[in-house]
């Protein structure tokens, strides 16, 4: 620019581009780990935090997701914001049954892929007694189950000696005081049989189980 012979003055005639950087690039997924408890129906999930990640520390949130069933389309059930508890409590004793996933998304609004599938199944429970006497003293007075856990639904039908059907229900919490439902009075003393379908919800859907047996009826 010192040389006399360049003509002056010199004049910049270029053309001028400004830009701003865009972000692109989605932040590192996820790893989950469940700890689960069948029996109370507990369960909490909780997942890795990528914000100490390189090209992942403009995480925003996580967002979490649930199917019931493997065959289920996910769901988002929950959202958690950066620098919060990374995890999430789920307590119904109904059914834990189902698959959790996470993702990671930035302040720019860039999605992690979705983390690897954490299943867990439920473990139901339906149990029958032998025995009730419905006499009226507060003391085993309903034919009702023992055990109950995480049932969806039942096809119970109790039926007498002469193969009629005195009681039915679709209840797992049904109780049966001895009433037939033909007479509309107590049934006799002795022996019925009951076919009791019992659906349990399952990681791969509602399963059938049949339960056969008699039950005992005294005063």
């Amino acid at each position: 620019y010192s040389d006399p012979s360049i003509f002056r003055p010199l004049i910049n005639a270029s053309q001028e581009l400004c830009a701003k950087p865009i972000d692109l690039t989605p932040p590192a997924s996820p790893t989950l780990d469940i700890t689960a408890e069948c029996p109370t129906g507990f369960v909490k999930v909780s997942w890795t935090d990528v914000g100490t990640i390189h090209g992942s520390d403009d995480v925003y949130k996580y967002e979490l997701y649930y199917k019931p069933t493997v065959n289920d389309t996910y769901r988002k059930v929950g959202t958690v914001l950066q620098g919060q508890a990374l995890s999430y409590t789920y307590d119904d004793t109904s059914s834990i049954s189902g698959c959790y996933a996470v993702r990671a998304v930035d302040k720019k609004g860039n999605e992690s892929v979705l983390s690897q599938d954490f299943c867990i199944d439920n473990c139901p429970e339906f149990e029958l007694p032998n025995i009730f006497s419905p006499n009226g003293d507060n003391a085993n007075d309903f034919f009702q189950a023992i055990k109950v856990r995480q049932i969806k639904e039942i096809d119970l039908a109790v039926v007498d000696r002469w193969g009629h059907v005195v009681y039915t229900s679709n209840d797992p919490y049904f109780k049966w005081n001895g009433v037939s439902v033909i007479s509309n009075a107590q049934v006799s003393e002795g022996t019925f049989f009951y076919v009791c379908k019992v659906f349990e919800p399952r990681l791969k859907g509602v399963t059938t189980k049949i339960l056969k047996g008699t039950v005992q009826v005294v005063r």
